[in-house]
């Protein structure tokens, strides 16, 4: 679990707090609630959201180790 600063706004002030949940068979879920900060007190064109992902592990090991 930990705060990152998401590198899509170049202001920094949007983050995201994540956590993950890693199973015994290295399948993962991770839930991350982004916060998107303001500019010049606009809004980003983004909007705030939580993001749920299920990842089996096949899966993280091909974006992981796979080569273009």
């Amino acid at each position: 679990m930990g705060v990152i600063i998401l590198n899509a706004d170049s202001s920094g002030k949007s983050t995201a707090e994540t956590t993950n949940l890693e199973f015994d068979n290295g399948d993962l879920i991770s839930v991350q609630c982004k916060d998107w900060g303001t500019v010049y007190g606009k809004k980003k064109n983004f909007w705030d959201n939580l993001q749920v992902s299920i990842v089996s592990k096949e899966y993280r090991d091909f974006t992981l180790n796979e080569k273009y």
